[in-house]
């Protein structure tokens, strides 16, 4: 709703000080939060490019709607939530396996770094198997998951080979015996177990497929979130 955002009068960018209430055309409250030049609006963080910017006047976007915001939503930060799901669970009627609570998360800014072990973030799933890992720097993330004895990560080799791990990548699971028989040819072909994901295209799986791992990650991008559902 347009009224929602519109705010009657004036004011310079130092009137919006922490804490600071307005009342929108619409009647809805909206709360002011700020912490140095970062401002945030019922949750919701007022983007730093300027659309339009002169001596007088400055218009910013923001990251989100704020019909849905309230002056108690607490501030949205650069948040990655990542579903871990148990593939060894798989059924014809479920075709990722179940999702996986308790499992770890791990995020590395390179996978020079998940060689290393430096683990840039980590966080557990809740029993809907959702990660959710806030206040991160933006940048790209490589997703480690940990659930027990499995995980995602199928390294081709117990040492990383010139400072990186090598292995397999994981394009989905296998479904019926058609998409097996359609596939790239691979060992343990079958319903249910793990496709593979076949680099050079020449319509086999081998150690010319060995991508750089983990293989999955994510860009992050200030104060949104972003949902991996794996």
């Amino acid at each position: 709703m347009v009224k929602d955002h519109i705010v009657k009068g004036s004011m310079n960018h130092y009137e919006l000080h922490n804490k600071r209430t307005f009342t929108a055309l619409s009647g809805k409250e909206l709360k002011v939060s700020r912490i140095a030049d970062t401002i945030w609006v019922n949750g919701v963080q007022v983007g730093g490019k300027q659309i339009i910017y002169n001596d007088d006047d400055a218009v910013h976007t923001i990251k989100s709607s704020l019909s849905p915001t309230t002056t108690n939503d607490e501030l949205h930060t650069t948040t990655i939530e990542v579903t871990v799901w148990d593939s060894s669970k798989w059924s014809i009627t479920n075709a990722k396996g179940e999702t996986a609570s308790g499992a770890t998360v791990n995020l590395y800014a390179s996978q020079a770094d998940y060689a290393r072990g430096k683990v840039a973030y980590s966080g557990k799933t809740n029993t809907a198997g959702h990660a959710i890992l806030k206040r991160l720097v933006n940048g790209r993330y490589y997703i480690e998951a940990i659930y027990g004895n499995k995980t995602n990560t199928f390294r081709s080799t117990a040492e990383p080979n010139n400072g990186f791990y090598m292995g397999y990548a994981i394009s989905g699971i296998f479904q019926s015996d058609t998409e097996v028989n359609t596939a790239a040819k691979q060992n343990n072909a079958a319903p249910g177990n793990f496709k593979w994901v076949d680099l050079n295209n020449d319509g086999v799986i081998d150690g010319k497929d060995y991508y750089g791992l983990p293989y999955e990650s994510t860009l992050t991008i200030s104060a949104l979130t972003r949902k991996n559902r794996g």
